[in-house]
């Protein structure tokens, strides 16, 4: 599964406490790529290794999930880690995208919304596939409407509208097509 590398979108500095310089963002003095040895392992649509979203949300995103993938035929996943122990959170999300392989292989149709909140980070990961649908501004904007929720340590309801936006974003593309 090909996921381009550059839709990542970090908290707002004010939740970072501090931000990498303008210069770092526009990737004019890019940190060295660490190799990621073992990604997290995939264990269903919703990954929680950072414990954030309780059992009966899950499940709710779960079928909200599947309904999704059902409705549009891309796949979303969303995944939780605690920290990121020195990753970026690029490198941790294509990692993840590439290992996974989430989508369709030919369609290239997987998202990956990936949250970090000890490090107060998080990026939505897209298949080439999707890239018009979800390009940089529209990630960039979802994770902008999430961060409200961020802030007030919502983990939960931040997911809940970055899923609900993206499947809105997915639903409208494949009623296009269908149209088409």
């Amino acid at each position: 599964m090909r996921f381009r590398s550059a839709v990542a979108v970090i908290l707002a500095p004010v939740l970072l406490g501090g931000c990498d310089s303008s210069n770092d963002l526009l990737g004019l003095h890019p940190e060295p790529a660490k190799e990621i040895v073992a990604p997290l392992k995939l264990t269903g649509r919703v990954v929680d290794a950072a414990n954030v979203i309780p059992p009966d949300k899950e499940a709710e995103l779960v079928q909200q999930l599947e309904v999704i993938q059902a409705e549009t035929r891309a796949q979303l996943v969303v995944v939780t880690i605690p920290t990121l122990d020195g990753y970026s959170i690029a490198d941790y999300g294509l990692a993840l995208g590439r290992g996974w392989g989430i989508g369709d292989k030919d369609r290239n149709d997987g998202v990956i919304l990936l949250l970090a909140p000890n490090d107060r980070k998080t990026r939505i990961e897209v298949g080439y596939g999707l890239e018009d649908i979800l390009t940089f501004e529209r990630s960039g904007q979802i994770v902008d409407e999430m961060l409200v929720h961020f802030k007030d340590g919502a983990y939960v309801r931040g997911i809940e509208v970055g899923v609900d936006k993206i499947g809105a974003d997915l639903r409208m593309e494949a009623e296009t097509k269908i149209a088409a």
